[in-house]
């Protein structure tokens, strides 16, 4: 199964010098939260994944919102509304094969 990563738009807020990013490999999802001398990266894998929600606006971009078995969420803003559909429906198909 191949590598996609998903990266939020600029124009979101929060995301305007470093937006934020998902890739779906292999293994699991790989989250990435860039900041200008740090950042944060969480690597989660399928069979640790027990909800994946959206959360969208009227007006705006759409959150997308991992939750894990460790009972973290994770927020990834800054997405429109068919990118997250897109995101969701991967990681659902993948969590199938794993």
């Amino acid at each position: 199964m191949e590598t996609i990563t998903y990266t939020a738009s600029r124009l979101a807020e929060g995301n305007r010098l470093f937006p934020a990013s998902i890739t779906l490999s292999e293994e699991g999802l790989i989250v990435r939260f860039p900041f200008l001398l740090s950042g944060k990266e969480v690597t989660i894998l399928y069979n640790k994944v027990c909800a994946v929600k959206i959360t969208s606006p009227i007006i705006g971009f759409s959150d997308l919102v991992i939750d894990t078995t460790w009972k973290d969420s994770f927020y990834i803003h800054g997405f429109t509304m068919n990118e997250v559909k897109l995101v969701k429906g991967e990681i659902l198909k993948r969590l199938k094969l794993a």
